[in-house]
This record gives structure tokens, sequence and C-alpha cells, in this order.
């Protein structure tokens, strides 16, 4: 930003947006994942405020939200350990967000929002792999198991990341169009540092829901493929 001719170092967000944000972030990551345990989804869509908080506060501020995200777990039902984990999965989905949707701007083109929502699940899948395969020895009790077992012939590891891509790409995907149809309600105030595809209100709305839909559709694949004849 200038000003009278003199650029000026860009400050963070308003400390008022980071306390109200980061524990609502939190609370959405929460229950959405909750959500899928309780329906067997083979999704988490824990990342929903992740991303928000990546988009909105920062890179940082988002890394914040995905590390509480998998400590509110220890917490509250299922009072889950193995959580703490796979915190470093949540931190690089909200760094790779918040550094491509904001100062690299790659989040502008619906279809490069697109790819960024799918690297996203790219990175984050080969993430979790080891974390899977040495910690729980390839199974964690979540649903996105089944898929795991599907690919079991060719063998624990190659089953494991086929697994993982799978389940987190369609996730990461979803949760980023769930994310991107909430920003179309925000005031612009709140998106000045952020790079999104559509202007603010119906038409990034209408954006997000086919979004979303390409998700559940992907997600639909997966399951369907996988689904004993």
């Amino acid at each position: 930003m200038v000003i009278d001719g003199r650029p000026q170092r860009r400050i963070g967000p308003p400390i008022t947006l980071v306390v109200a944000l980061i524990p609502m972030a939190v609370a959405v990551n929460y229950i959405a994942n909750l959500a899928t345990r309780v329906t067997g989804v083979p999704l988490y869509l824990d990342t929903v405020g992740t991303f928000l908080a990546a988009v909105l506060l920062g890179p940082w501020w988002g890394a914040l939200t995905g590390l509480l995200t998998n400590a509110v777990p220890v917490l509250l039902p299922p009072n889950d350990v193995a959580n703490l984990l796979f915190a470093p999965v949540n931190v690089v989905a909200a760094l790779v967000w918040g550094y491509a949707l904001r100062p690299l701007g790659l989040g502008r083109s619906a279809i490069g929002f697109f790819l960024v929502a799918v690297l996203v699940g790219v990175v984050t899948g080969i993430l979790a792999t080891p974390i899977v395969l040495f910690l729980f020895g390839g199974s964690t009790g979540h649903p996105s198991d089944l898929i795991t077992a599907a690919f079991a012939s060719f063998g624990l590891e190659r089953a494991a990341l086929v697994s993982n891509m799978l389940s987190s790409v369609p996730d990461k995907v979803i949760s980023a169009y769930l994310g991107l149809a909430i920003t179309a309600a925000l005031p612009t105030t709140v998106l000045a540092e952020v790079r999104l595809p559509g202007p603010p209100g119906t038409r990034r709305l209408v954006l997000a829901v086919a979004g979303v839909v390409i998700g559940i559709a992907l997600t639909a694949i997966v399951v369907l493929t996988q689904a004993p004849a």
C-alpha cells in the first residue's frame, strides 16, 4: 500500500477479527468432522474453518487454527489423542491455502481456485500417509479405511497412499468451496488481502455451490468404485 507517495508496511488483521474468527473456525472444523464420523462418509471436512482463517487472517493464523483443531478432540468427544498426530496435515493445508490465495493470488480464477484446492488435497494426502502407516499400521478407524482395504492387494504402503489421495482431494475441494461460500456473504473490507474468484455475492455463491457439487461427485465416484459387486 502507498500513502503520500511512500510505501507503507502491511499490518496484520485486526485483533478483534482474530479473536472472533479463530474460535469459530475451530468449532466449524470440529462439528463438520464429527458429522462425517457419525454419517460414515469417507471425508474429514476438518479444514473448512482452516481455509477461512488462512485466507481471511493469513497463512500462519490459519496454521494456528489447524493446530487447535487437532487439539480440541483431545479435550472433547471423541477424546481422540491421535488427532494431535495429524496436526501437521492441517497446518500445511493452511499454509498452502494462505500463501496461494493471498500473496501469490493463484485463486483469482475459477480454474486456479479449483487447482489450488486439488493441490492442497494432494499435499495433505501425501503428508498423512506416513502418519497412517507408521503410527496406525494403515488403519485409523475412519470411514476412509474402507478405501484402504479395497486397495490392500497393492500392498499396505501403496494402499494407504491411494486411500489418502482419493479421500483427501475431494475433501479439500469440498472444504475450500464451503469456505468460499461463506466469503460470499462477507464485507469487502474483510477480504481486502484475499484474491478469490468472482465478486462477493450471488456469483461467488453460485461458483461455490458448483464446486461443492463437483467435490461430492468426486467422493461418490470413489465410494461407488470401491463398493462390493
